[in-house]
C-alpha cells in the first residue's frame, strides 16, 4: 500500500526502499509489476517508469 501511495505522489526517492520492504513482506515481483501497470493508467507514465526503475 505504501509503495502504491508513493508511486501516485511521484515520491521516487523512497520507492526502492519500500519495494524492498514489500518483497520482504511476501509481495512477489509480479505483484509489484501488476501494481505499477494498473496505476500507470491513473497516475501517468512518468510515475510508472519511476516506480519500475525502483
Amino acid at each position: 500500500m505504501t509503495f502504491a501511495a508513493l508511486m501516485t505522489r511521484h515520491e521516487t526517492e523512497d520507492l526502492g526502499a519500500f519495494a524492498a520492504l514489500a518483497l520482504d513482506a511476501g509481495v512477489t515481483p509480479a505483484e509489484l509489476s501488476e501494481t505499477i501497470t494498473h496505476l500507470a493508467f491513473y497516475t501517468g507514465w512518468g510515475n510508472a517508469t519511476a516506480a519500475a526503475r525502483a
